[in-house]
């Protein structure tokens, strides 16, 4: 919440569904910059799921 994270390289994973992996870079809402993997799941039938954030030390 109160970040904004833009994609620079996805992998994908093929199980029942896909599983995505985006590394991003990120700005929260005070300018502070960060580096974030964002994992996503899109089942064969449904809507995709949010998986999980998790902040990369830089």
């Amino acid at each position: 919440m109160g970040t904004k994270y833009t994609p620079f390289a996805v992998s994908t994973q093929v199980v029942a569904g896909i599983n995505y992996k985006f590394i991003c870079n990120g700005e929260s809402i005070n300018g502070t910059p960060s580096l974030a993997i964002i994992k996503v799941h899109r089942p064969l039938q449904g809507e995709p799921e949010f998986l999980t954030i998790t902040e990369i030390d830089q």
